[in-house]
């Protein structure tokens, strides 16, 4: 079995609106999805598919102004899920959006297959049941309904997910030509359906190297240098710059790609990224959102970012995302504490669900994720959850609309667990029906204060009567 680095970055650059003969203020924003893996399970761990992710999201956040979201070390489902996520919005004509995976791979020659590996992905899959094959990837990307697809692969084999490499030992040329008027650029490159790709190299190895991969060093070059005159990088000039790159980049089309498709990375500084508007997609700022405490609205600008953390206790890993300049826990822990239960004493119940707290074991169990990360307060409850719509009595529909943006599937990325609670005497209830969440703050009765999610009914915040030895799910949060 071979090995190798999988680096797949996939711009597929969303809501940038271009008129047909002059630069404008463009009605959307460019996003960015992050998915790096460099633990795992059974394959040797890497050094560079996280960093590189984020210094090329950095880039494209800071100075092109895309949305970042970034996964790290997720398992094979996870990949589809997010993909999947992507795959069910719905795009306008001007929207883009970036995918980057990186990682290892892996290729067959029996069967001409390379594949991407995700951290579950076992180190020796006879029929590859544990990896993710170009072939899906490809199809999956192609039908994302968004117009305007860029794919950049930095792997070794990488030029196998074009069939045209993995079936045979030459790579037809692409020649995409340059567009010298920017304007003309911009007038054409939306009309024309586009899924292209841009590889590190063919049928090979690439190298690992020590702070970027040789492709991603030259990719961010590539951004770093503005447009050189203009403000403005186009896929053309982007490739000028990978040209140098050891070994030698590949680039092509796939897909339902229309001659003169193409793509182009506007500067901030050229003036062209306004307010978003209002529309079902997720939007992300990083600033805090200032809100009336009366008729909250959703707005999908106010999460970002989806990495995991390591917890250093046991070794588990979970999701986190920032929102409104904090990073949260997406997902409920699971680290055995000695006033901690599994719901009705079942590890399956931990493992969907993670553990029900007391809420001694809860602040403590937050505190020993690392420095910075506690059990939110119940302002912290409340101010994350206005963001989405609000709480009962907080909002027009009593806090429907959060609740449903906090769920699994809902835009915040939250993904609420219905862990039911555990009684003092023993005693366990309301699975899959409710979740209660411990908060730090103390109610008027000297009681610790707990966030409700009903699956049926309003977001509660309220006092528990039920004391602080009884169990109650968690999640932390860090500045």
């Amino acid at each position: 079995m071979k090995k190798y680095l999988l680096f797949l970055f996939v711009p597929v650059l969303l809501g940038l609106y271009f008129p047909e003969t002059d630069l404008k203020m463009r009605s959307g924003k460019d996003f960015a999805l992050f998915i790096a893996v460099e633990d795992y399970q059974e394959w040797p761990d890497l050094r560079n598919p996280v960093s590189d992710a984020r210094a090329v999201a950095k880039e494209l956040e800071t100075e092109y102004g895309f949305t970042t979201e970034v996964l790290t070390n997720p398992r094979r489902n996870e990949i589809y899920t997010v993909l999947e996520k992507y795959r069910n919005l719905e795009y306008s004509d001007d929207s883009q959006l970036l995918i980057f995976i990186s990682g290892h791979g892996d290729f067959r020659e029996g069967t001409r297959e390379g594949f991407f590996i995700p951290t579950d992905g076992l180190l020796n899959d006879a029929f590859q049941d544990t990896y993710i094959p170009h072939t899906r990837l490809e199809r999956i990307v192609d039908n994302i309904p968004c117009k305007h697809i860029l794919l950049a692969i930095d792997a070794c084999y990488s030029g196998t997910f074009d069939e045209d490499i993995a079936l045979s030992k030459s790579r037809p040329s692409q020649d995409l030509g340059k567009l010298d008027e920017v304007n003309l650029f911009v007038q054409r490159q939306l009309k024309h359906h586009s899924r292209l790709y841009l590889t590190s190299g063919g049928k090979e190895r690439t190298p690992d190297g020590q702070n970027y991969s040789p492709f991603t060093q030259h990719f961010l070059e590539g951004l770093r240098s503005y447009g050189i005159n203009d403000d403005v990088l186009t896929y053309t000039e982007l490739l000028g710059f990978m040209e140098v790159a050891n070994p030698k980049p590949r680039s092509g089309q796939f897909g339902s790609h229309e001659p003169g498709g193409s793509f182009l990375f506007v500067t901030r500084k050229a003036g062209a990224f306004a307010k978003v508007e209002k529309q079902n997609k997720p939007e992300v700022s990083l600033e805090p959102e200032k809100k009336p405490a009366q008729q909250p609205k959703v707005d999908k600008t106010t999460s970002s970012a989806t990495v995991s953390i390591r917890d250093p206790r046991d070794g588990q890993q979970y999701l986190t995302k920032q929102i409104n300049q904090q990073t949260w826990l997406t997902q409920n822990l699971n680290v055995k504490t000695t006033n901690s239960w599994c719901y009705n004493n079942k590890q399956a119940n931990c493992d969907e669900y993670g553990r029900l707290y007391s809420y001694e074991d809860a602040v403590k169990v937050c505190q020993g994720l690392g420095t910075g990360w506690h059990l939110p307060s119940g302002n912290e409850w409340q101010n994350m959850i206005r963001l989405f719509g609000g709480l009962e009595g907080d909002s027009d529909d009593n806090g429907a609309k959060a609740l449903e943006e906090l769920k699994k599937n809902g835009s915040s990325g939250f993904d609420v667990k219905f862990g039911g609670e555990k009684f003092y005497s023993s005693s366990f209830s309301k699975l899959g029906s409710f979740g209660n969440y411990w908060t730090s703050t103390t109610g008027k009765n000297n009681g610790q204060m707990i966030i409700g999610f009903s699956n049926n009914g309003p977001i509660y915040y309220k006092e528990s009567s039920l004391g602080s030895k009884n169990g109650y799910s968690c999640r932390c949060v860090k500045n």
